[in-house]
Order: structure tokens, then sequence, then C-alpha cells
């Protein structure tokens, strides 16, 4: 689902991730980085926070991972500078944890929120997806 995604992606994407531990999160965004960087190893950026791609297939230039798990305070979360990409035309913001900036993030962002059921399948609900034309029946 991340490559499917990805595949659609323009630049000036938000996307943010909401989720328990071990919902799925960061596999999806390996997925989706992968589309953009085939065979690239893909490691979440929990204890360096924020970690910067440049994908050379598509219009996309640049792909900022953030994991804000680690975070805890607000001055912390402003220092990151992740307000700088938002609607970056040439960049797609992917947000971990998105519910500790929850009042940081930009209205104009697509929202994946990741379930697990009690068989350990995933529910994953997307929102705002009619803020972004070119997603639109990609699922």
């Amino acid at each position: 689902m991340g490559k499917r995604l990805a595949s659609r992606l323009k630049g000036g994407e938000v996307l943010a991730f909401f989720g328990d531990l071990g919902a799925g999160k960061t596999t999806f965004i390996k997925g989706l980085i992968n589309w953009f960087l085939p065979g690239r190893r893909v490691i979440s950026p929990t204890f360096i926070i924020v970690r910067q791609y440049w994908p050379v297939r598509t219009k996309v230039s640049q792909i900022i991972h953030a994991d804000l798990y680690r975070l805890e305070k607000i001055p912390e979360i402003e220092d990151l500078g992740l307000t700088d990409f938002y609607n970056n035309p040439g960049a797609v913001l992917l947000i971990e944890w998105a519910g500790k900036i929850q009042g940081f993030l930009p209205e104009k962002r697509l929202e994946l929120h990741f379930d697990v059921k009690e068989d350990n399948s995933r529910i994953i609900t997307i929102k705002h997806m009619n803020q972004f034309p070119h997603l639109k029946n990609i699922f």
C-alpha cells in the first residue's frame, strides 16, 4: 500500500501517521520510500528523529521521514523545523507519531490511522483525502 500511495505523490504533501507501537506505520513508510528508492535500506529515524532521502525517480526531490516517538516537549518539536517543509512543492513529509504535534500539523495533510485488530490484521483509515485530488480513488 505504501508503494501504491508513493506512485501518486507529486511533492508538497504532508502525511501524518497515527497508531500504536507495532501497528504498521514504519512498514508502510518503508514501502513508500522503497517505491522512490528501490532496494534502499530504510531505517526508522527513532533515535535521530529525522532522516532525509533524495529520490531520483520522480518529480519529488526530497522525502523527509520524522519519527516523533521519543519527543516529549513542545520546544523539542518546534526545534525540528518540520514546518519548513509544509507546502514545499518538491518535498514529501512523513510524520510518524503525528499525534504528538497535532496542534502544529498543517491544515492540508493526509492522515493515516493504523489500528491492529484482535486477529493481528490491520485497518488503515485515511482522512482528508479530498484535499489531494491526485490521490482520489487510489485505494
